[in-house]
């Protein structure tokens, strides 16, 4: 998260996006991914991934310091947990 773009490693592919965060709220813009060709489970939880960053709604940061990312997809809702790498 820098200079309102973010960006990753998806599990097969780079990823990477624009985002607005207006109070406690966070909105991610259109996502974009290199195109490399992987076995088609972890493909499958690649795409499970990106389908969830894309309906994020807020962010935490819990007391263990991990960056929380709610999300909302229908009825579907969950969290995105991340550690801070050490």
């Amino acid at each position: 998260f820098t200079n309102n773009r973010m960006g990753g490693f998806s599990g097969c592919n780079q990823y990477g996006a624009t985002y607005q965060e207006p109070f406690n709220q966070l909105k991610i813009g259109a996502i974009a991914s290199t195109k490399k060709a992987c076995a088609v489970p972890q493909m499958q939880l690649e795409q499970y991934f990106l389908s969830k960053l894309a309906t994020v709604q807020r962010y935490e940061i819990n007391q263990s310091g991990n960056l929380q990312l709610f999300f909302q997809q229908g009825s579907q809702s969950g969290a995105l947990t991340f550690r801070p790498q050490k």
